[in-house]
């Protein structure tokens, strides 16, 4: 006759190899935690039960969350949570319970008459009979991993079974230990492989060029700034020196970059950039060491600093010019109040004295337009200005340009063609603000344009917005100076054709105005076009005439072509 504890032992023996060998050879927990399962159902003869992993909240607090658990759904809210949670693991936070008492104290906990058991706290309505119930905690060592749970063993459940049970308790300790192992490795990698990929994407977005290199120069790693700043790719770089890269770059660069106490050292230092086109460039370029695998290698983090050159540059430009537009009229002032203040103007006459005066106070006044322009740049760049829009029609506004225009134009014998046949285009605009644009515009064409020649006015509808252009016929501007005209400090060097008195503010000042405008403007400058300075901005749509009530101003007369000449 078959010894019972003989059987279950054999039983258990082969629940063990079946988890272990299923450990080894697949290494998917729920299948094997749910064949675990199935198979102490079977040799206890339970109805059901689970296997869970102990977790901590809050840092201390214990919850269960199951590997595997009978699903024992009693209606169709319970079936849908089972479906829907079941195969990533229920979790269970009532500790008020008689699977909650394990948790609580690490302890195995049985009971045969669960509605009776102080320990216990019921069951749900409609849940299925508690007749009798084993809670087995599950350890790895010392640590308290899990529990096994089981319920409704006809004959009730004792000491003698709980003992039976611990080699496999200890196993399935063993086997959740390893899946939490796995798992935190995984996390941990999962991890590394995020902060790699935010650092990669760090790297990417840095504007500098960022390289790594060996004692001898040879480049190991980059970003795609050094790509772009170099004009190579990856696998070009790293067929490189850094020797290749930067032309006065000394042979022995790392020394090059350290201090008295042979310190490397992190500043930037200047040298000559080269491009694969065959251009070179102003960079700066900072090295630091590092350890790499027990290997010396460099970080060098470097920058294109031509744009702060050219900034330099014009700024120093713009000091030359300031000065010298400064030290001229003051020269005139100065020299008229010292004849005044001496009272050594007795020998000139009445007409030598006014002219001498006038003189002084058009250089005053040829001060007060420096200052005030160089102001006004500083309220357009920071918004410290009224700006008063009004509803103007364009073509009226064109009248207005037309008439402020008129004098200088027949003073250059300088023939004024106005292309301006749409009525029925309106802007919303700072009528000072724009006139004071156009007069920059016209007064440079007018001013550059050939004798006897034509300055055309134009306007346009494009799309939403309304075009204004002026063309002139004279020095073209040199096209690779066309994207900073409107620079503030810019002027074009053009030898004799700088109008004197000025400080190159003008543009970048209608600039600023149109942009304030939300528009935009634009230079073009060709031998057969000539020069066109050209800007748009938003019209104001008929239909929003009629549905705000507003109410249109009356046009001025019409101008179509006007042709002075002396």
């Amino acid at each position: 006759m078959e010894n019972p504890t003989q059987s279950l032992q054999q039983k258990l023996l082969t629940a063990i190899e079946r988890a272990q060998s299923h450990y080894i050879d697949d290494g998917d927990s729920k299948t094997l935690f749910n064949g675990m399962l199935s198979d102490v159902l079977d040799f206890t003869e339970s109805e059901y039960g689970f296997i869970g992993e102990i977790h901590y909240k809050d840092g201390n607090i214990p919850y269960l969350k199951t590997h595997a658990i009978t699903n024992i759904a009693w209606n169709d809210e319970t079936r849908e949570f089972y479906a829907a949670n079941a195969p990533s693991g229920l979790e269970f936070y009532n500790l008020d319970s008689l699977f909650g008492e394990v948790i609580k104290t690490g302890k195995a906990v049985i009971s045969n008459d669960p509605s009776n058991d102080l320990r216990g706290a019921g069951t749900p309505e409609g849940h299925p009979p508690l007749k009798a119930f084993l809670g087995a905690p599950i350890y790895r060592g010392s640590q308290f991993v899990g529990m096994l749970g089981i319920a409704n063993r006809a004959v009730g459940y004792d000491d003698q079974l709980l003992e039976q049970l611990q080699p496999l308790l200890r196993t399935c300790g063993s086997l959740i230990a390893g899946y939490r192992d796995a798992y935190n490795r995984q996390e941990a990698e999962n991890i590394l492989q995020k902060q790699g990929e935010f650092l990669r994407s760090v790297l990417s977005t840095i504007n500098e060029a960022i390289l790594t290199f060996d004692q001898r120069g040879y480049i190991n790693s980059n970003n795609p700034a050094a790509e772009e700043m170099f004009g190579l790719s990856q696998d070009k770089l790293k067929t490189c020196t850094l020797f290749d890269l930067i032309l006065d770059l000394p042979i022995n660069f790392t020394t090059h970059h350290h201090d008295a106490d042979n310190q490397i050292l992190t500043k930037m230092v200047e040298y000559t950039g080269k491009h694969s086109s065959g251009h070179t460039f102003p960079l700066e370029l900072a090295i630091t060491p590092l350890k790499l695998d027990g290997h010396q290698m460099y970080t060098g983090v470097g920058r294109d600093i031509s744009e702060r050159q050219q900034s330099n540059r014009i700024k120093n430009e713009f000091i030359s010019t300031i000065s010298h537009e400064l030290r001229t009229p003051l020269t005139t002032i100065e020299g008229a109040l010292k004849l005044l203040a001496d009272k050594k103007v007795s020998h000139l006459s009445p007409d030598q004295v006014t002219e001498m005066l006038d003189a002084a106070q058009s250089s005053s006044e040829r001060l007060q337009k420096l200052i005030n322009d160089i102001l006004e740049i500083q309220q357009l760049e920071f918004g410290d200005f009224m700006f008063e829009p009004e509803l103007i029609q364009v073509h009226d506004f064109l009248n207005q340009v037309v008439r402020r225009t008129l004098d200088l134009a027949l003073q250059k014998g300088i023939r004024l063609k106005v292309d301006n046949d749409d009525t029925e285009l309106y802007f919303r605009i700072d009528l000072k603000l724009l006139l004071r644009v156009m007069d920059n515009l016209l007064n440079n064409a007018l001013h550059y344009a050939e004798p006897d020649s034509e300055v055309t006015l134009n306007t346009e509808k494009n799309g939403a917005y309304a075009r204004i252009t002026v063309t002139n016929k004279g020095n073209t501007i040199p096209e690779e100076v066309c994207d900073s005209i409107f620079d503030v400090f810019f002027q074009v060097d053009s030898g004799d054709t700088r109008q004197p008195g000025k400080a190159g503010l003008g543009l970048s000042i209608a600039k600023s105005i149109i942009e304030r405008h939300h528009g935009q403007i634009y230079v073009k400058s060709t031998q057969e076009e000539g020069t066109r300075f050209f800007f748009d901005l938003p019209l104001f749509i008929q239909e929003r005439l009629t549905n705000e009530n507003l109410q249109i101003p009356p046009a001025l007369s019409k101008v179509t072509d006007t042709t002075v000449r002396h």
